[in-house]
């Protein structure tokens, strides 16, 4: 294993190759970063900064930033223009809202109709002003209620304020996660592993498919592998309080899961259904 020297002493050459000055680079990388902290990083229980990416501490225990492949990247992309970073994130806005969720990047509490409850907005936001600890705890939300009460708009809303801020958001759903499997990856390991990549992950009306064999194991292995990683999950679902409470067998291992690491936010069922209005 390489000592915190050797590895500093290789940051050093391959910023100096880059044409950059070391110090000048690390300086910056500590005071506006800080630490070279991106989206996705963590702290360890010592309070060490450890890269969300590979899982290896970004500096040593006194301190000093260790530079590998994974920060050197980040000290790069620190010059980052505002066009290139506008450009990023409206990459990421897409991927976000690929596929069936497309025309949601338009979501904002300020686009909210009047009868959007304003108790779960405000939690909704109030969550992702505190994201950057939800990321590290791996805490996510769980909103519930009828169909047609705004849960898919304010998961947007929220994803939306978290790509502004250069979060890696994904919405997805078991019927996109069957088609990606049928389609470009192959395999439900391949999806779950790229939704593992994700610092916030929005699985929408969770609960649709599970009566099918393939919908149950694709509700499980997507919840339990988040869980596990410890990525932030954003459920929608139309169950019941109940049905939350005392969950069926069947439902039990996902809805403990979600329970553990989710805060529950019911939208009222007094609320008009949108979808109803919509159709009138």
């Amino acid at each position: 294993m390489e000592g915190s020297g050797d590895v500093a002493a290789l940051g050093r050459k391959l910023l100096s190759s880059l044409g950059l000055d070391p110090d000048v680079q690390l300086a910056r990388s500590a005071a506006a970063m800080p630490w070279n902290a991106e989206p996705g990083d963590f702290e360890s229980p010592d309070g060490t900064l450890v890269c969300g990416l590979c899982g290896k501490p970004k500096q040593t225990a006194d301190g000093f930033p260790i530079v590998h492949s994974h920060q050197l990247a980040s000290l790069v992309r620190h010059e980052e223009t505002q066009a290139e970073r506008a450009e990023r994130i409206l990459r990421n806005r897409g991927r976000c809202f690929a596929g069936e969720f497309r025309g949601l990047e338009g979501c904002t509490l300020a686009t909210a109709a009047e009868d959007t409850d304003r108790d779960s907005a405000g939690a909704v936001m109030a969550y992702s002003r505190d994201f950057r600890a939800m990321r590290k705890a791996g805490h996510g939300l769980l909103l519930f209620g009828p169909v047609g009460r705004g849960k898919t708009f304010l998961a947007a809303c929220l994803c939306n304020v978290l790509l502004d801020g250069g979060w890696r958001c994904l919405m997805t759903s078991t019927r996109r996660i069957r088609s990606q499997v049928e389609g470009t990856y192959g395999s439900l390991n391949s999806v779950v592993e790229s939704l593992c990549r994700q610092d916030l992950v929005v699985l929408d009306d969770l609960f649709r498919d599970r009566n099918t064999e393939t919908g149950r194991e694709i509700v499980f292995d997507v919840v339990d592998a988040l869980y596990k990683a410890r990525v932030p999950m954003v459920v929608t679902t139309n169950l019941s309080d109940d049905s939350i409470r005392y969950p069926s067998q069947a439902d039990q291992p996902v809805v403990d899961r979600l329970k553990e690491r989710c805060r529950r936010i019911e939208m009222p069922a007094s609320l008009p259904n949108r979808r109803q209005v919509a159709a009138c």
